[in-house]
């Protein structure tokens, strides 16, 4: 019996082409998959399993300081609360920057001149105008066709002011839940409307506005899982940003008012400098990037504690010579 092993044919062209084929259609089928795959981050606490490295303690939990409203389960009571001991205060900070840095469009009062001042104006084969339609505000685009005429009409509500107007204006449109920055500001300064900073042609039907860009103008509001810039309903806790931002949850503040129930930053001797500039620093140190260490949450920072026991502030090395 011949037990030769039969030779190997070779494989045709054709069947070669099929196998290479189908190797680029898997590489590219993964390449897609992840940039469009809606990657979501895990829910607080879940990394530490995959990982097996357990996250770093609560620093609400285990703070080590004298401020009793630090620890989580200390309630916000809101500004209306403080402001029945508190009036001069809470009447002052209203006057200021901060006090100003979100408002309903239904209860702002400083509102920029609609005619003139570069409205309308043109931009990427559109004109874009700002429009007061009885009680409410309209921006308004309008793409040109051939000869200048109009090809479409596309009308974005303007729910919310941002910025307190030293510098200017944005606005905020709520879609469903959906925020998203609109296309046209108002630039103090110059006293002119003219396109929100950073808008390109793929924006001009409005930016989504992420929570982690939202905290530094808003009180409190509530993210829906899963999503970039989904809010649950009311959007927001308070507009502008609140009292309990600089001295922290003011529940035991009510119940017992001792001195060490709330965080004064402006309070001389009380603070360390590092604990009260963490105080500003909590939106005011930008860095090159801001990252929630691994299992702290956007609004887990209490006035007392370290800055970096939350974040991660990434900023430039000095370079010789400099400060």
């Amino acid at each position: 019996m011949d037990t030769t092993p039969a030779p190997v044919q070779p494989r045709s062209p054709a069947w070669l082409l099929a196998l290479a084929g189908i190797g680029l259609l898997g590489t590219i089928g993964g390449v897609v998959a992840w940039f469009y795959y809606p990657w979501q981050p895990a829910p607080a606490g879940t990394n530490a399993q995959a990982t097996g490295v357990p996250a770093a303690p609560d620093p609400r939990r285990t703070y080590p300081g004298p401020y009793r409203n630090v620890h989580p389960d200390v309630p916000y009571v809101g500004d209306a609360t403080c402001g029945t001991c508190h009036k001069a205060e809470t009447d002052s900070f209203r006057r200021h920057p901060m006090g100003r840095s979100l408002l309903p469009t239904a209860a702002f009062t400083g509102e920029p001149p609609y005619e003139g001042h570069h409205n309308p104006f043109e931009a990427f084969g559109s004109r874009f105008e700002m429009l007061r339609e009885g009680g409410k505000v309209v921006q308004r685009e309008t793409r040109l066709g051939a000869g200048g005429k109009s090809a479409y009409v596309f009308d974005t509500p303007v729910d919310y002011v941002i910025g307190s107007g030293t510098h200017g204006h944005s606005y905020l449109t709520d879609r469903n839940g959906f925020l998203f920055q609109t296309p046209i500001s108002w630039y103090s300064q110059k006293q002119i409307w003219d396109l929100s900073p950073g808008f390109g042609r793929d924006q001009v039907h409005g930016r989504p506005i992420v929570a982690s860009c939202l905290y530094c103008h808003a009180n409190r509001f509530q993210p829906h899982p899963g999503t970039s810039n989904r809010y649950d309903p009311p959007a927001f806790s308070g507009h502008v940003i609140g009292c309990e931002r600089c001295h922290g949850p003011g529940g035991r503040h009510v119940e017992g008012g001792g001195t060490l129930d709330i965080a004064n930053p402006g309070s001389a001797g009380q603070m360390t400098p590092a604990l009260r500039d963490a105080v500003c620093e909590q939106c005011h140190l930008e860095g090159e990037e801001r990252v929630l260490r691994r299992g702290r949450g956007l609004f887990d920072f209490r006035p007392g504690l370290p800055l970096d026991s939350v974040w991660a502030v990434f900023v430039p090395t000095a370079q010789p010579g400099e400060e």
